[in-house]
């Protein structure tokens, strides 16, 4: 009995490292080691995942879509997503209008095309010079996750035992009650301006508002200085004044020491009969 219960807690210690498969499950939107072949397309990944399947470093996605904007055309503009305008470089299903200029971007080497349609599950932008058959890009498309070997993977009912066994938890950064039926309920939808809905850090935030940040924190340094100065200025002017008064006393006590008071009203007197007569 006691080897079957040494063997049963050995099973269970050592399961983590016996299964060799990947996690993926359709309900979990953020995390996923892998995506089953039919449900790259649709799987709408908001996980934390910003790298590309070979390790490549994302870049933001705010900083892809202004590098073609200015010179876009009135249609390319008009069809530019919301989401084309995140601020960080997480992987994302996103899939690009038709007319959008990274569309059909992609390496000479690229073995899949066709990445910004969403075919290939969630997706990012590299630092990485891309063409779209007629000009090149800064950036390219890259896929995030590659296909699970469905004989191995792991499914909902293996997320507790992963789990324990060292996976991390992450808590959701998306209100599940609302976006997981959204898909049975609606054929087509917008979220609208993504800032509503993603928290940026201070690193993360556009450099216009850094800009805006800074200027404002010049001028209120500059006003302390001038408050600052017109406060020393006044207690200046006022031991100054101060200094003055005492002089003048110093000298009107002087001179009414070393002058008979009598005299000088005698010599007040005739001085204005004088001018009298």
């Amino acid at each position: 009995m006691k080897i079957l219960v040494n063997i049963l807690i050995l099973i269970r210690i050592t399961s983590g490292m016996l299964y060799d498969g990947k996690y993926f499950d359709m309900k979990d939107r953020i995390r996923a080691e892998c995506i089953i072949k039919k449900a790259m397309s649709d799987y709408k990944y908001l996980g934390n995942n910003d790298k590309s399947v070979n390790g490549e470093p994302c870049v933001p996605w705010i900083e892809v879509t202004e590098s073609w904007l200015p010179t876009a055309s009135d249609s390319q503009k008009m069809k530019k997503q919301a989401s084309e305008s995140f601020h960080h470089s997480k992987c994302r299903n996103i899939k690009l209008s038709v007319v959008n200029p990274m569309y059909s971007v992609s390496t000479p080497s690229a073995i899949e095309t066709g990445i910004p349609s969403g075919i290939h599950g969630p997706w990012c932008f590299i630092d990485k010079v891309g063409t779209n058959g007629t000009e090149s890009f800064k950036y390219t498309p890259v896929t995030c996750f590659n296909y699970c070997d469905e004989t191995k993977v792991a499914t909902d009912n293996e997320k507790m035992r992963l789990t324990e066994n060292g996976y991390a938890i992450l808590k959701q950064n998306y209100n599940p009650a609302l976006l997981d039926p959204i898909e049975k309920l609606f054929t087509e939808y917008q979220f609208g301006n993504m800032k509503y809905y993603t928290f940026k850090k201070s690193r993360e935030q556009p450099p216009q508002y850094l800009e805006l940040r800074q200027k404002v924190f010049i001028a209120l340094c500059l006003v302390f200085c001038v408050v600052i100065a017109w406060i020393l200025s006044c207690y200046f002017l006022k031991k100054h004044s101060q200094k003055l008064h005492q002089k003048k006393q110093k000298a009107l006590e002087g001179f009414y020491e070393s002058n008979n008071l009598a005299d000088i009203k005698l010599q007040a007197d005739l001085r204005r009969e004088r001018e009298e007569a």
